[in-house]
């Protein structure tokens, strides 16, 4: 399973966790304040069946949410029971608040305890108007979607290389070269053996 934020291994797995992969820009921003979340640990496999398993509470999480309301653009790929088209609007929910977001400097010695030089990458909630790559899944509530791996779910693909959504940009080096002609054929390729 994923932790949110591990790292795919490889494109292929990042499609296999998403129920939908679309093109779609940005609309809205809205912060929906603090909601709480049962932590969800790793799904029962074959391997791990759920009977050998002690049932344990998961805690609950209280976190920033914000709504994000997206225009799909192109529909790549969708296993959802909910039909997408051009035109239709998804919500997407981040954890987060984009009015206290402040967008690190670069090796900035404030930015981390002990003033030591780092460069350092920060993830942040897609700007009204941005256009992305967005590899999704649905939510427990069925109608919303989120993140099956954290920040690598919403990618900048109109660039010559894939970048993670973060400040400044990282590119999203997943594929044999990080293009993005390279990264978008791998993607179809995956999409259309499925």
């Amino acid at each position: 399973g994923s932790d949110g934020t591990s790292l795919p291994r490889d494109v292929e797995q990042l499609i296999a966790a998403s129920t939908i992969v679309i093109e779609g820009t940005v609309e809205s921003r809205t912060y929906a304040g603090a909601q709480q979340f049962d932590a969800v640990g790793p799904l029962a496999t074959p391997n791990h069946s759920a009977a050998s398993t002690p049932f344990i509470t998961p805690p609950s999480l209280v976190f920033d949410v914000t709504e994000l309301t997206i225009r799909v653009d192109q529909v790549h790929f969708s296993r959802s029971p909910v039909v997408l088209e051009i035109g239709d609007y998804i919500t997407m929910l981040v954890p987060g608040n984009p009015a206290t977001y402040q967008t690190p400097t670069p090796g900035d010695p404030d930015d981390i305890p002990g003033g030591a030089y780092q460069m350092r990458s920060e993830m942040v909630v897609p700007a009204n108007g941005d256009s992305r790559l967005f590899i999704l899944t649905h939510n427990p509530d069925g109608s919303t979607y989120g993140p099956a791996y954290g920040p690598y779910d919403v990618l900048n693909v109109s660039g010559d290389e894939v970048t993670i959504q973060s400040s400044p940009p990282m590119v999203f080096d997943i594929t044999n070269d990080a293009t993005t002609t390279a990264f978008m054929s791998e993607m179809q390729g995956i999409i259309q053996s499925q």
